[in-house]
């Protein structure tokens, strides 16, 4: 019996090489952005692992499946703890590529800065790109959000002040995210994403990110521009015009949320990139 399984497994790598020839292999680790989780990446995911990758996919601190809430992260080093522990405790032998989506990108910058020498590289994906000393969410910017109605912010009573209160949570008005985000994904995808999407914690608008170049900038930076993405008013300002990476590529026909409206050509460029 253990040997007819070994044959089987036998034929199945078999026919997976003839599928997808055996080149290099790589490990993605893949980091949504604000208000999403590692259930965005589903397509990628079947599709990476299908041509034989290995791929990680991370909810960040109240993200996802995660179990805390938004309101409870008292700092950026919390919110991206899972990312950072993942890196610490489970890369040992090898180097990863680093995929950050929309704020996903100040994730992986964080972890670029703590860990280069675990990763290969960086690719990021309508992503922020900060320069040292940037905040995680630049303030002004989420003004703007919240002004043009993208972005609402969850607000409680502060009892030391009378008659106030603060916001400890941001989250995405979900008709406005349907018109930005999502403008050319699928209906299947977008009830996915409005059943998922969830706050993320206003203390990312409060802290800034240090980097430095010898190690956040010693690492190789790829950036992957959305044309079809509504919200490159806010990205070709604040990464290809701020902080050019080493290389831009575009993806025609793609919204904001490039891993629902065109995976197949995301991974394309994803493995074109690491060879």
């Amino acid at each position: 019996m253990i040997l007819l399984l070994r044959d089987t497994e036998r034929e199945r790598d078999s026919e997976m090489d003839r599928l997808h020839p055996r080149r290099d292999k790589f490990h993605f680790v893949l980091v949504h952005g604000s208000g999403h989780g590692a259930w965005c990446w589903y397509k990628v995911i079947a599709r990476l692992e299908g041509a034989g990758h290995t791929v990680t996919a991370l909810d960040l601190a109240s993200s996802g499946i995660h179990k805390s809430d938004a309101g409870s992260i008292g700092s950026v080093a919390e919110y991206v703890s899972p990312l950072m522990n993942f890196l610490a405790h489970s890369v040992l032998d090898h180097q990863v590529v680093l995929v950050g989506h929309s704020l996903g990108g100040c994730a992986i910058s964080y972890a670029m800065e703590a860990y280069p020498e675990k990763i290969s590289k960086a690719i990021f994906i309508s992503a922020f790109m900060p320069r040292s000393g940037d905040y995680f969410v630049d303030p002004q910017l989420l003004q703007e959000l919240v002004s043009n109605g993208l972005v609402r912010l969850l607000h409680i009573a502060n009892h030391s002040e009378a008659n106030s209160c603060e916001p400890i949570a941001m989250y995405f008005d979900s008709k406005n995210a349907l018109q930005y985000l999502y403008n050319k994904s699928s209906e299947e995808d977008k009830c996915l994403a409005l059943a998922c999407l969830n706050a993320a914690p206003i203390v990312l608008a409060k802290e800034c990110i240090n980097l430095t170049p010898e190690r956040y900038g010693s690492l190789p930076r790829f950036y992957i521009r959305c044309e079809e993405d509504a919200c490159n008013f806010v990205f070709d300002n604040k990464a290809l015009a701020y902080n050019p990476p080493h290389k831009v590529f575009s993806l025609p026909n793609s919204d904001h949320s490039c891993f629902f409206s065109v995976p197949d050509a995301l991974v394309k460029l994803l493995l074109d990139i690491c060879m």
